[in-house]
């Protein structure tokens, strides 16, 4: 810890900060805008647009090789491709963006919706369900392994891994970290193996086919690929849905105008994600002593980067505390910033948009109907959101081009 800093100034576990984070973020922006906190073996935090934004454009100062998370989420084998820098990083990177590209997204649309499809008509039939854990987790896991090609097959087990990642890092269980790792490690192992002399078109034979410096990627390498997509791959989205129902539900007037509207449903997709940001920060090292915000930052030092912050931050948006449902689309860094931009976001934003839709078209109105359970930091979504739902009188379609059409 620097020596100009010897005192705690936040704690993002706190209870109190847990439950309203905006209040405390504003709070530190006004008195303490790059402080310290002793958890997790003691870091900084970025909270405004302008520090955030240099922290992101000056990836010599601070790093992603050697952490990306705060707490530091180290097994010995780097989170691709976030966990890296120039000039690897594009390199890892680039395994993805033509699986990811917004061309490709919108080509998986009807396979997309289909699979919401499937997932809502039981619920309807239901009229109570979990928001939550029987539609945004299952919606996002399905939607990402659509979009990467994964047989169907393996479905089933990268749900379970995914299941066990999220519990693990929700109750700081290394343990069970581990034990998941181990899973995934044998199953690269195997895989590869019968890859080898018989590859496909699914995205493990994509990974094989992929040279780094001209060599191939090694199994360590493929791990690390798996281990992101199964974190920071699904809970960004479930977390997104999660909060656009809990949104919707608290707000009938906004699902009356988005049946109206449907046109203005990409800005208020766009306007989710920034107010309600489903991931409240990433992490890096810092590279070289240097400055923040004022503050002197040292050579090994942990800095949060956090996104919600930046989202209100009102010297960056003036009415950034506000919702508005057709906002035009402002910039934001809900996705990220630099190098490092979420390489997934085309995908966020086309699930977020079906699973809104369809939501929409199957009911005509849902209530919270029990206590929501949050999750804890750095992820910001619901692990619950018990719901009862009015199925639509009538049955009710995507209008042309995207929306929903009106009653």
């Amino acid at each position: 810890m620097s020596e100009n800093c010897p005192h705690e100034d936040w704690d993002p576990m706190d209870p109190a900060v847990g439950a309203d984070y905006v209040a405390a973020f504003k709070d530190l922006q006004k008195r303490c805008p790059v402080p310290w906190s002793d958890q997790f073996g003691g870091f900084w935090s970025a909270m405004t647009y302008a520090d955030i934004a240099d922290v992101c454009m000056h990836p010599d100062r601070f790093q992603n090789a050697e952490q990306f998370t705060v707490p530091h989420l180290d097994l010995g084998i780097p989170w691709l491709p976030l966990q890296s820098d120039a000039p690897r990083h594009q390199q890892y990177r680039g395994v993805l963006q033509p699986k990811l590209a917004k061309r490709r997204m919108l080509t998986l649309e009807s396979d997309m919706r289909e699979l919401a499809r499937t997932l809502l008509e039981p619920l309807a039939e239901r009229g109570s369900f979990d928001g939550a854990a029987d539609l945004a987790q299952p919606f996002a896991g399905q939607a990402l392994c659509l979009a990467l090609n994964f047989p169907r097959s393996f479905w089933n087990t990268f749900f379970g891994w995914n299941r066990g990642i999220t519990k693990a890092m929700q109750t700081a269980d290394l343990a069970l970290l581990q034990s998941v790792l181990g899973d995934i490690s044998g199953y690269v192992a195997t895989e590869v193996r019968a890859r080898r002399d018989d590859p496909g078109d699914d995205f493990l034979s994509t990974l094989l086919a992929t040279r780094i410096d001209g060599r191939e990627l090694t199994e360590q390498e493929i791990v690390g690929y798996y281990l992101l997509l199964m974190s920071a791959g699904h809970n960004t989205s479930a977390d997104s849905l999660s909060h656009a129902i809990v949104h919707l539900a608290r707000h009938p007037e906004d699902r009356a105008r988005l049946r109206a509207e449907p046109e203005i449903l990409p800005n208020a997709v766009e306007e989710i994600v920034r107010f309600y940001s489903p991931l409240l920060a990433l992490g890096r090292r810092v590279g070289q002593d240097t400055e923040l915000g004022g503050r002197e930052l040292k050579a090994g030092d942990q800095v949060a980067v956090v996104w919600a912050a930046a989202s209100h931050d009102t010297d960056h948006l003036a009415d950034a505390d506000e919702f508005r449902l057709d906002r035009p689309v402002a910039k934001h860094l809900s996705f990220g910033l630099g190098a490092h931009y979420c390489v997934g976001a085309e995908l966020g934003r086309l699930q977020l948009r079906i699973a809104i839709e369809e939501l929409l078209s199957h009911f005509d109105a849902f209530t919270i109907t029990g206590d929501l359970v949050k999750t804890t930091w750095p992820t910001n979504g619901y692990l619950s959101v018990p719901l009862s739902a009015a199925r639509a009188t009538v049955s009710s379609s995507p209008a042309p081009g995207g929306g929903v059409a009106g009653r």
